[in-house]
C-alpha cells in the first residue's frame, strides 16, 4: 500500500544520506564512535600480510604575515613530511593538503578534518616553530590527550629507529 512504500522510500533515502555523509550506523542506528572506527581499521590491518607503515602527522605553523612566510612554512612542513617518508613512515601533512585554500570553507572545517586525521596517526611530528603556532599547540595538546606520541626535530630519527625498524 502507498504508506508502506513511502516509509520504505524514506528509510532508503535516510540510509543513502548516511552512506553519503560517511557516517556508519550500527544495526540499532547509532553512529560508530571514532574509537570503534580506529579499532576496525586496526583489525583490518592485523589481517593484512604487509606490515603497516607508521602514520605521522606533521604539525607546525602555517600562517604568516606575508604570502612568502606562508610558502616558507608550507615548505618546512613538506621537508618534514619527506623525512618521515624516508625514515619508513607515511606522512600526513595538513599544510600540503589545504595549501592556499583559504576561504574554500571556514577554517574550523579544516581544523576539524585535521584533528580527525590526527586521531588516526601513531605520532605527531611537531616541527620547528610549532610552539609559536596556536593551531599546532592545539594539535599537540589533542595528541597528548589521545595518548599519541609527540616527536620533535631532535627526536624524529630516533623515534623511527626505536619503534619501526
Amino acid at each position: 500500500s502507498p504508506p508502506r512504500l513511502s516509509v520504505a522510500l524514506e528509510s532508503s533515502a535516510q540510509h543513502r544520506m548516511a552512506q553519503n555523509s560517511g557516517v556508519r550506523r550500527s544495526e540499532t542506528g547509532e553512529s560508530q564512535s571514532l574509537e570503534t572506527k580506529r579499532r576496525t581499521a586496526q583489525e583490518r590491518q592485523a589481517k593484512s600480510l604487509a606490515p603497516r607503515l607508521p602514520a605521522i602527522y606533521i604539525a607546525g605553523p602555517y600562517r604568516g604575515p606575508t604570502e612568502s612566510a606562508v610558502r616558507a612554512n608550507i615548505e618546512r612542513a613538506r621537508q618534514a613530511a619527506e623525512l618521515v617518508w624516508r625514515c619508513g613512515g607515511k606522512a600526513f601533512c595538513p599544510h600540503l593538503n589545504t595549501a592556499f585554500m583559504g576561504g574554500v570553507v571556514p577554517d574550523a572545517v579544516f581544523l576539524r578534518a585535521d584533528l580527525e586525521w590526527l586521531a588516526e596517526c601513531d605520532a605527531i611530528y611537531a616541527i620547528h616553530g610549532w610552539s609559536g603556532s596556536e593551531g599546532s599547540k592545539g594539535e599537540v595538546a589533542e595528541a597528548r590527550r589521545l595518548g599519541i606520541d609527540v616527536i620533535t626535530d631532535e627526536l624524529v630519527t630516533d623515534f623511527f629507529t626505536r619503534h619501526f625498524r
